[in-house]
């Protein structure tokens, strides 16, 4: 998949969180991904890892070498596909809006 570096986005949150289970998926979460990414750009990060899902062997901790950041995430490379599956499962709630609220963003 060309597109791959996409996950970076969603990745991106475990730079901020010291246990998957400290991620929330809710309505401040989804208003904070519609503000910064438009209704396209949501659809193919969700495209990405709609390819993930197949792939739990792939270098998932790798993605980020090309992230502009030097700290290595200190989670696993499943720990990693796990919370892109999650993630993948909140996109998909209707009640948050992310595949269909095409609102404009906000560019944060």
């Amino acid at each position: 998949m060309e597109n791959n570096n996409l996950l970076m986005i969603p990745i991106w949150l475990l730079y901020n969180t010291e246990s998957l289970e400290d991620i929330t998926y809710d309505e401040v979460l989804s208003e904070t991904l519609k503000d910064g990414y438009d209704l396209d750009s949501r659809k193919l990060i969700y495209k990405v890892l709609e390819w993930a899902e197949s792939k739990t062997e792939y270098d998932y901790n790798g993605i980020m070498d090309n992230a502009p950041t030097s700290r290595k995430l200190d989670y696993s490379n499943s720990e990693i596909y796990q919370f892109l599956m999650d993630f993948k499962n909140f996109m998909e709630k209707s009640e948050y809006g992310l595949l269909s609220d095409n609102r404009p963003s906000r560019e944060l």
